[in-house]
């Protein structure tokens, strides 16, 4: 491959050039020119998306206990990463923390709670491709009681008249048996 065919820009240092291309069949390279010569040459190639360690594991979890992921992943260009949880993006915001750096991405939720149960996805993209792996995490403990209570009071009234005979002639028929003397 000649220099030439990389060049997509070049930069001036105090006594170097720095030049940064693109291959043709998509990598990048930096060759780093000192006296019109070439000193270090670098070419990275597009690597799809891998989870080095085997992907992201089942959890079964306390509630107050914290889910965590720490997981090993591989490509160049490093991957963008999201994490989803029963189809729904997770965002990193409050008790959910998250970050990506070469070679690992990190998930964490603090202080569980079984409302944080579900399957959990977590995706990896760059220009080469794509890789995902799910598994489910299961949070544990006594159940908390609901966050909105409503109280009804139940009035009672008297049935009318027509809806007393009512009942009871439906009350009758449900406890009618054949052949005990009562008839249709």
């Amino acid at each position: 491959m000649d220099l030439a065919d990389m060049v997509e820009r070049r930069e001036k240092s105090e006594k170097d050039w720095k030049v940064v291309g693109t291959t043709p069949a998509g990598g990048k390279g930096t060759h780093y020119l000192t006296d019109d010569k070439v000193v270090e040459n670098r070419i990275l190639l597009p690597i799809a998306p891998k989870f080095a360690g085997g992907g992201i594991k089942d959890l079964r979890l306390k509630v107050g206990e914290t889910i965590k992921y720490d997981v090993a992943i591989t490509g160049e260009p490093l991957p963008e990463v999201a994490w989803i949880v029963d189809g729904k993006s997770l965002k990193p915001v409050g008790r959910v923390k998250m970050s990506t750096e070469r070679g690992k991405t990190k998930l964490k939720i603090e202080n569980a709670e079984r409302c944080d149960s579900g399957q959990f996805t977590v995706i990896l993209k760059n220009i080469s491709g794509m890789a995902d792996s799910s598994a489910r995490v299961t949070v544990v403990g006594r159940p908390t009681p609901p966050k909105s209570v409503h109280h009804h009071s139940h009035h009672h009234r008297s049935l009318s008249r027509s809806e007393s005979m009512l009942a009871q002639t439906m009350r009758s028929r449900i406890f009618e048996r054949p052949g005990n003397g009562k008839t249709n």
